[in-house]
């Protein structure tokens, strides 16, 4: 990841001063996805194609592109480093959603919620964090029952393991 850091600071930069960061969010995500691709990697690891070849396939798929993404991909056609694509979307997410005051949210749990329990738990950690959440579900069969919530840096156990294991230590 650290390698794709400045690449995501420059087009996070640049985004910025065009006032276009959710277009280049857009456009980012589904080129990510696009160099993602083991059929699209055989063909950018292919010398006989020219770097305008090699742009011109991630514009015939994604279009259209964000002011500025077709240079920002150019650029990287030129220093070997599409491959770092998923990455750079991925910091460039998570510093836009530092920006829009959303908070990516995992939720672990033993089954799926339900669409009210799923609403409910938003809104309280909306409450939590005053910030909107983008929560993102998981099940994990390891779960006995309850909830494991990350946010950041943050965890959050309210499983049934998890209060097991905290029993556990208290009685010991």
């Amino acid at each position: 990841m650290s390698a794709a850091r400045p690449y995501a600071k420059a087009a996070v930069a640049f985004a910025e001063e065009k006032k276009s960061l959710s277009e280049w969010l857009h456009s980012l995500r589904l080129l990510a996805l696009v160099a993602a691709d083991r059929r699209v990697k055989k063909l950018v690891l292919n010398p006989q194609l020219s770097l305008e070849q090699t742009v011109d396939i991630f514009k015939s798929i994604v279009q259209p592109l964000a002011p500025g993404v077709e240079n920002f991909l150019r650029l990287l056609s030129e220093r070997k480093r599409l491959s770092l694509l998923p990455a750079i979307a991925e910091l460039f997410a998570e510093y836009y959603a530092r920006q829009a005051k959303i908070l990516v949210v995992d939720v672990s749990t033993a089954s799926n919620l339900s669409a009210t329990q799923s609403a409910q738990l938003n809104q309280v950690l909306s409450q939590h964090f005053a910030k909107t959440i983008d929560m993102r579900q998981h099940v994990d069969a390891k779960l006995l029952g309850g909830a494991l919530i990350r946010a950041d840096d943050l965890v959050i156990d309210v499983s049934v393991r998890g209060q097991l294991e905290k029993l556990a230590k208290e009685l010991v």
